[in-house]
């Protein structure tokens, strides 16, 4: 665990790349929540999201940090998706013109291989003790009742999701229903509509933060990583999963709050 400076400080964060659980992440948003030495947080964002259980974790560690503390978001080249839902309870939320940014909403996929398995001669047996139990899956084409199953699964968490934006944004009812189609927006936008407060970065927002909380210059911005260090040993022993990693990563299934923006397509 990083060691969380006892002087008074402004902390740091960066969130970037695609969102997953990270039990490393979630302990160090919990040190900085029970610290006293924490004055502020800055939290930059360049993601395009990931997974909706990550996102949804995500929204609740940063909620109980703006619970102690003010916390600033600044939106770099992304915001979308989850990582615009982790944004949501911070006190002033930042954004650059040409940043990208909410995609509120939710996607469920997986892979379509039965044709593929048909032309190269491959089958599967599956047993199961229920109709739905191993459905859907990616060797059978969906029906209309698994279709409406995973469509009631996405909707509520849609609900969740819409739900928050309306209790920390405000926004109207208007905005809202545009909103919920998952549609991006860049940032000139998203401040029309409410979704973000100003235009800026890092440094409008802490300036923002020095001028309205009253945070001196004598208190220093820290950078608090949210990353876990790796050793020399571990980078070796880790190198091959760290590939398959990567290549699953790139074709993530399941229940998902990311912007096809992004890398994953």
């Amino acid at each position: 665990m990083p060691s969380i400076p006892k002087r008074a400080h402004i902390a740091h964060l960066e969130l970037t790349g695609q969102i997953f659980t990270d039990q490393y992440r979630s302990r160090v948003l919990q040190e900085l929540a029970e610290s006293n030495s924490v004055k502020a947080v800055l939290l930059s964002i360049n993601s395009p999201g990931g997974a909706a259980t990550a996102g949804e974790d995500l929204y609740q560690q940063i909620k109980r940090l703006q619970d102690k503390v003010p916390v600033v978001v600044a939106m770099g080249d992304m915001a979308t998706s989850a990582a615009y839902m982790a944004a949501l309870p911070a006190e002033k939320i930042f954004a650059r013109r040409s940043t990208i940014t909410a995609s509120v909403g939710v996607l469920f996929q997986m892979p379509y291989i039965e044709e593929l398995m048909k032309k190269i001669g491959v089958g599967a047996h599956i047993v199961t003790t229920g109709q739905l139990k191993a459905q859907p899956s990616p060797i059978d084409a969906m029906t209309a009742q698994e279709k409406q199953l995973v469509t009631g699964i996405i909707t509520e968490f849609q609900g969740f999701f819409l739900d928050k934006v309306q209790s920390h944004r405000k926004v109207s009812k208007e905005v809202l229903e545009q909103v919920s189609d998952g549609r991006i927006v860049g940032g000139k936008r998203a401040k029309e509509m409410g979704l973000v407060d100003a235009i800026g970065g890092e440094y409008e927002a802490l300036h923002w933060l020095r001028e309205n909380k009253d945070i001196t210059d004598k208190i220093p911005l820290i950078e608090i990583s949210l990353i876990e260090p790796e050793s020399s040993i571990d980078k070796l022993l880790n190198t091959s999963t760290k590939i398959g990693a990567f290549f699953q990563s790139k074709s993530l299934q399941g229940l998902l709050s990311v912007s096809n923006t992004g890398a994953i397509q």
